[in-house]
């Protein structure tokens, strides 16, 4: 995978600690700042959201700004061969905004805005192109920022804080991370360790979504949207790369049903590109020396979702009243 150490490319890795995998904390995380979320209000023409298709943690920024339907402020999509981490533009040059140098890795945007930066060149990348440096990297960070900045609706609605913090915080440890823990372990106890998290917490979600729309009520969060990139990436990506084979999200009603409801909105369905969204997972996977792509089943997104049963979908305004979800 390779990383950044004091600004230099390295094929030195650090991800894995006795057999197990360990993600690393993300070094930038200022996008919730007074100042740059007043900013991202003002003037959204001013960053650059840094994403991949194949990244779950970049679409989860990617959804806010579907949601919102907010698209003043400008995405680049890196994608290409995994040479040195992620290729910005398929390998050709890319020319930094603002600026008249071009680079190929996004290591070396990392570079060019913290030139001692030590560490995994990672997405998203909230990119302040007038600073010429990195607002953040971290997605729960970007998230919250987008939502604060933008529109007249809430993802984070007032008194949902703490139940919001608990659920993502369970699902983040043993489902949204849990399949990478499972993917990349290195000993059996490590594997079987991680894949029992993923199962229980899927099996979990399916007693939960039995009862309601959405994971808090009838309303849109936050949380749904870090968990939506990891359940529709789950059956064509996880279950067979990550040898999280016990279930797919397809066995389990409620929570096949809700990732359809989710993705039958215009909007989150313009963020999923399946064969851009799948295809690098295997090519890129660097386990294996000659990766393959599988031959995957036809999955029907389309199908009904029967999600109504449940009440309205909804946002939560500003103001304190709600809106219909995706009006």
């Amino acid at each position: 995978m390779g990383m950044l150490i004091d600004g230099k490319w390295s094929e030195e890795d650090r991800i894995w600690s006795e057999g197990g995998y360990k993600r690393a904390t993300s070094p930038f995380q200022g996008a919730n700042d007074e100042p740059v979320v007043d900013r991202l209000r003002r003037t959204p023409e001013r960053f650059l959201l840094i994403a991949s298709d194949s990244c779950p943690w970049s679409h989860r920024a990617r959804l806010v700004l579907a949601v919102k339907r907010m698209d003043a402020l400008p995405v680049h999509l890196a994608h290409g061969a995994r040479v040195e981490g992620y290729a910005l533009a398929g390998g050709d040059h890319w020319k930094i905004p603002g600026t008249e140098r071009e680079i190929r890795h996004l290591h070396e945007l990392y570079a060019h805005g913290h030139p001692r930066h030590t560490g995994r060149s990672t997405v998203p990348v909230l990119w302040d192109v007038e600073a010429g440096m990195i607002v953040s990297n971290e997605s729960a960070d970007i998230l919250l920022a987008f939502d604060r900045a933008f529109g007249d609706t809430t993802l984070a609605p007032p008194g949902l804080e703490a139940a919001m913090a608990e659920t993502d915080a369970h699902i983040y440890d043993t489902l949204n991370n849990g399949v990478y823990k499972a993917g990349f372990a290195r000993s059996q106890a490590n594997f079987d360790a991680a894949a029992e998290g993923v199962f229980e917490t899927l099996l979990w979600l399916e007693r939960r979504l039995a009862r309601t729309r959405f994971l808090h009520g009838d309303l849109l969060t936050l949380s749904d949207l870090r968990l939506f990139p990891t359940l529709v990436r789950f059956d064509p990506v996880y279950h067979f790369l990550f040898g999280c084979s016990r279930l797919r999200v397809r066995d389990l009603p409620h929570v096949w049903g809700y990732v359809r409801d989710l993705i039958s909105d215009p909007g989150i369905r313009s963020t999923v590109d399946f064969p851009r969204m799948v295809e690098p997972a295997y090519l890129n996977d660097g386990r294996s020396a000659s990766p393959i792509l599988p031959s995957l089943p036809e999955i029907d997104w389309d199908a009904p979702h029967d999600r109504d049963a449940y009440g309205p979908a909804r946002m939560a305004a500003r103001d304190g009243g709600s809106a219909v979800f995706g009006s």
